[in-house]
């Protein structure tokens, strides 16, 4: 994480005898704090740091310790405060290193989760509105996972003996078909390393479909309803806690195949659906992917009132925020998905934003899961000397 960004520098003017210029001047009180050691157990510490007793700086490399004469302790004049502290400490407990990481609790408490117990929620969020069947042309001969599906469209049309070859040096394949062939392989994916994790899906087009687990009675939320955040929030508290992968794959697969384009895009009742969903367990994550403007429900940019716009956004940015919920947002290249207030969602809850070729759609949501949450509402406690 950086903090450091435009306002390290800070842009003062100057008169000169000529002109007036601006000249960047160096802020100083800016910080740039990492938190990649929290996964690095190589440096960490059993129990808990050793504290100043009246600011609570906490005992470092740079810290000057004394003996005291008849005496066990140890003199520890604290270097943001100047307190003398008389600590129990033993030449081991010292640290010897810039950056350390203290393990309070035990290690099934705070190291990162084992792939077999992790319970939280992905929830995919997925637009399948009459833009997503937008096709592009492929060079490569590979059949897919929803070829089958096709095979069937084209035989309702054209008769029963109809057998086309779908596999063949070039193919048109659409953006649905790109979204549904990459969570059909992070499925896979998912289940061999995180079984226990709970899966949901949620569609929307003029509607928001709540196909959840695949097990669940399909949730439809459509006309007044997607105008009213009080019923979409009732209905996300009402669904069935969602069983666990291993348990609901390959309903799930099937489901997921199954989903069809067509129709506008409500966007914003869908998102603060899924974000209500996911909300239900600390860490987990929404994967929102859409090639479209809202356009239906809450939060439609249609809307003349940008300040209501914004504040529905916002609200759904604090609302993930609070309860430990990531947001990521995946849009296709060469669209008019609006991202400056999507991507605000994202920047907030730690998020990723891509913007990609629908063929690269794989990776991309791979890379989101393999972005693991360490830690949820965390308190950040910053001490300086006098001085600063």
């Amino acid at each position: 994480m950086n903090f450091a960004s435009e306002y390290v520098l800070s842009k003062n003017k100057t008169l000169s005898d000529t002109k007036e210029t601006n000249v960047f001047q160096p802020d100083t009180n800016v910080i740039s704090v990492t938190f990649d050691h929290l996964v690095d157990s190589n440096n960490t510490h059993a129990g808990e740091a050793i504290l100043c007793s009246k600011c609570r700086a906490v005992l470092s490399t740079h810290s000057k310790i004394t003996d005291l004469e008849n005496d066990s302790k140890k003199q520890w004049i604290c270097e943001f405060c100047n307190f003398e502290n008389k600590i129990f400490v033993h030449k081991d407990e010292i640290p010897n290193q810039e950056e350390i990481t203290y393990l309070l609790e035990s290690n099934h408490q705070t190291l990162p989760t084992s792939p077999s117990s992790d319970s939280t929620y992905t929830v995919y969020c997925i637009d399948i509105s009459g833009s997503m069947s937008i096709s592009s042309l492929v060079n490569a001969d590979l059949n897919l996972p929803t070829d089958q599906k096709r095979i069937e469209r084209f035989r309702n049309v054209a008769g029963q003996d109809y057998n086309p070859r779908l596999s063949s040096r070039q193919r048109h394949i659409t953006r649905l078909e790109a979204v549904q062939i990459a969570i059909d392989d992070n499925l896979n994916v998912l289940e061999k390393n995180s079984p226990a994790k709970k899966i949901g899906i949620v569609t929307f087009n003029q509607m928001v479909s709540v196909i959840g687990d695949g097990k669940i009675n399909q949730l439809n939320i459509e006309g007044d309803s997607l105008e009213s955040k009080n019923e979409i929030k009732t209905l996300a508290e009402q669904t069935p806690d969602l069983d666990c992968l291993s348990n609901c794959k390959n309903i799930l697969k099937k489901k997921l195949l199954d989903l069809e384009e067509g129709g506008a895009t409500a966007l914003g009742p869908a998102l603060y659906y899924s974000v209500m969903l996911a909300s239900k367990k600390s860490g987990s994550q929404v994967i929102l992917c859409t090639d479209g403007l809202a356009n239906k429900g809450i939060g439609s940019l249609d809307n003349q009132n940008q300040d209501e716009i914004d504040k529905f956004y916002n609200d759904i940015s604090e609302l993930a925020l609070s309860n430990g919920v990531s947001v990521s947002i995946i849009t296709i290249e060469g669209t008019s998905c609006k991202l400056g207030l999507l991507g605000e969602i994202s920047s907030k809850t730690g998020g990723l934003v891509n913007v990609v070729n629908p063929m690269h759609l794989k990776e991309q949501f791979s890379s989101i899961l393999e972005d693991q949450i360490i830690a949820t509402n965390v308190l950040a406690e910053l001490i300086l000397t006098k001085e600063l």
